[in-house]
């Protein structure tokens, strides 16, 4: 059964999804856009840093599949069900 949860903090910083496995934590970014947006990226390194180490990080968007080297991977929502696999 997943563990699913949604976070705010004061400053109105925003992570779509928080999913919990055991003791780890993937953050999932949701965005409608079709072009990528670096800016997309920052609430899921602000989390990571702030609160909770991501062991991965996802943003859902129907662009292009994109990797990061900084544990963060965009993907198109079209592969989403592969992050809980």
């Amino acid at each position: 059964k997943p563990n699913l949860y949604f976070f705010r903090d004061s400053q109105g910083r925003e992570i779509d999804i928080l999913h919990k496995s055991g003791r780890d934590l993937l953050g999932i970014e949701i965005k409608s856009s079709s072009t990528w947006n670096a800016s997309f990226k920052k609430a899921l390194q602000h989390f990571s840093k702030n609160h909770h180490t991501l062991i991965k990080s996802y943003i859902a968007y129907s662009g292009e599949n994109k990797a990061f080297s900084d544990h963060i991977e965009a993907l198109n929502f079209r592969d989403i069900s592969r992050i809980f696999n």
